[in-house]
């Protein structure tokens, strides 16, 4: 199935957001878990909040961009990127549910 993107607004901030991204993210892990052929324990075992604090340990800022379906008020996608500095970073996680 194919939405239309002209209903995608994007929400951006910091890790105050990542209450709103969970869903997302077990899906992702879930994802993870189900193809991982030498991954699959470690996958099993993570959480997302200790995902979030280990990645607070490396930087000062999170930067949490959330795409939110708004036809529905959906969260339908997420980037979490870190050790932002002059507009460069690292992206750490990134989900956009299949049908999107």
């Amino acid at each position: 199935m194919h939405r239309d993107i002209d209903h995608i607004i994007y929400i951006t901030g910091n890790e105050s957001l990542i209450d709103d991204i969970k869903y997302l993210w077990h899906k992702l892990n879930k994802h993870h878990i189900d193809k991982s052929l030498y991954f699959k324990e470690h996958f099993l075992q993570l959480n997302l909040e200790s995902r979030i604090k280990k990645l607070l340990e490396n930087t000062n800022d999170l930067f949490v961009i959330i795409a939110k379906d708004s036809s529905t008020a959906e969260n339908v996608g997420y980037c979490i990127s870190s050790q932002i500095d002059n507009n460069i970073g690292e992206i750490d996680s990134i989900y956009v549910l299949p049908e999107y």
